[in-house]
């Protein structure tokens, strides 16, 4: 089973990435929403992502360690695409749930934690 990245998009419903250029391209942040489902059935789950710039990061001044960030160097959505397609590919194994547990180490899963009730 592989894991594909099907859409992203802001999680700000007014950005639209095509044309989304930050104020201050050293320094920014900004939410993003994958849809990564299986690359051999129709849907996907939720993971949510936050790119950044390391100024940004840096001056975030995070107290433990975190998940759900990827550092770029500039806005190039080519570019963030590439990353995050690249990091899905390492996911690997014989169910949905192995390979969206794995990709949630980079992106956070909207089931993250979830504990189905009996």
């Amino acid at each position: 089973m592989q894991a594909i990245l099907k859409q992203i998009h802001a999680a700000d419903a007014d950005i639209v990435l095509t044309k989304y250029q930050p104020e201050d391209p050293d320094f920014f942040d900004l939410d993003l929403c994958l849809l990564i489902g299986a690359s051999d059935k129709e849907g996907a789950d939720i993971f949510y992502l936050t790119i950044c710039t390391p100024k940004w990061f840096d001056e975030q001044n995070f107290k433990a360690p975190v998940r759900g960030y990827l550092l770029v160097d500039c806005f190039n959505l080519d570019q963030i695409k590439t990353k995050i397609q690249h990091c899905i590919e390492q996911a690997s194994g014989n169910s949905w749930h192995e390979i969206a547990n794995q990709i949630n180490q980079f992106a956070l899963w909207e089931f993250d934690g979830y504990c189905q009730r009996e």
